[in-house]
């Protein structure tokens, strides 16, 4: 993790059109809960999710596009602490809303929502670089004929472990897994999948700290499924599921781990926006209700600061990120104000 001068460097990714500034870099103080902007960037078209390299020299930003502007954009960092471009290269497959770099560093794996596919690219971060995708396309449908008419990926991890890559699909309610191979490398003629409740439209994964325990928010009926995690035969398993979205509005969006595990939270949209708290049985993993933070319209991805004592919200429609000091002890939020930024949907520490 990175400090900048005041603590610890946060970054933005936003929609907008490439005149816009789409990419923010803020020093956060996480004594006061202040994020002041330090850089910015325009010439990039929705970059919807961004990932960095472990020294933060070198992001990778998802743009969220169709056609050929759909792909991965490399930046590089400069002294001022923001980016320049280094280079694009297409994903071959329409709006990647999600990037992800694989642990052995070499390759980095776009979700293409409305492709319905993942796009695996060489990565080299020392030149630094993106060579020509490999796209694996997904099939089928879900019980949702108006969403769920074709297969969505989503979002795209890899287990603790280092044995499985993971991607989830909102289209056909299921988990794509894929073996890993000793080098680090996706075995796609092993995949297998791991099905959801129909019509639950999988969105977001996150494994606890104990590396057994993995928890999904299912956008489309607003629960979050607890699964297993079996290291040995590097298998998922779902253990239960839970009511996240009690306003049923078809919009739930993201979900993160205190970093102790002891609590979780989920973000829903389009109707009753705020954040879901459950607290976590040490033991057996289940989930329990634990509260409510309203936030303002149209809260997408959030993240809680490396020292488990803030939520920070991509609140796209208010054009802010929304700030909130975090309870160790009982999960709970207190809203500690905002900065500014234009229709924000990703956020990152460096």
């Amino acid at each position: 993790m990175i400090t900048g001068i005041l603590g610890f460097i946060l970054i933005a990714g936003s929609y907008g059109a490439e005149n816009d500034t789409t990419i923010r870099t803020f020093n956060f103080n996480p004594e006061t809960g202040k994020a002041i902007p330090v850089a910015s960037l325009t010439g990039l078209s929705n970059p919807s999710f961004l990932a960095d390299t472990a020294d933060g020299a070198v992001l990778l930003a998802a743009n969220e596009n169709d056609g050929p502007s759909a792909g991965l954009t490399v930046l590089r960092r400069t002294p001022d602490g923001g980016y320049e471009r280094a280079g694009f290269q297409a994903s071959d497959g329409n709006g990647p809303c999600h990037v992800a770099i694989a642990p052995n560093g070499r390759y980095a794996v776009t979700s293409n929502y409305t492709g319905g596919s993942i796009s695996i690219f060489p990565f080299d971060a020392a030149s630094p670089s993106l060579g020509a995708p490999q796209v694996i396309q997904f099939h089928g449908s879900g019980a949702d004929k108006e969403r769920q008419d074709q297969p969505h990926a989503h979002f795209t991890t890899f287990s603790p472990d280092g044995r499985l890559m993971i991607t989830d699909d909102l289209g056909t309610d299921c988990l794509h897994t894929f073996p890993l191979d000793n080098a680090g490398f996706p075995i796609i003629e092993s995949m297998s999948d791991v099905h959801i409740a129909a019509g639950a439209g999988p969105r977001h994964l996150t494994f606890a700290p104990d590396g057994r325990n993995a928890y999904l928010i299912n956008e489309l009926d607003g629960t979050v499924t607890h699964l297993e995690y079996d290291s040995a035969t590097a298998t998922l398993t779902p253990k239960e599921s839970i009511l996240a979205d009690f306003q049923h509005g078809r919009g739930s969006a993201d979900i993160h781990l205190s970093p102790d595990g002891r609590f979780l939270y989920v973000s829903n949209r389009l109707k009753g926006d705020g954040i879901a708290i459950f607290a976590v049985d040490e033991t057996t993993g289940t989930l329990s209700p634990a509260g409510f933070m309203p936030t303002g319209r149209h809260p997408r991805n959030f993240t809680i600061s490396p020292d488990g004592k803030w939520i920070l919200v991509a609140v796209r429609d208010d054009n802010r990120i929304e700030i909130y000091s975090r309870d160790n002890n009982t999960g709970t939020l207190s809203p500690r104000g905002a900065v500014e930024a234009t229709r924000p949907v990703c956020l990152i520490w460096q």
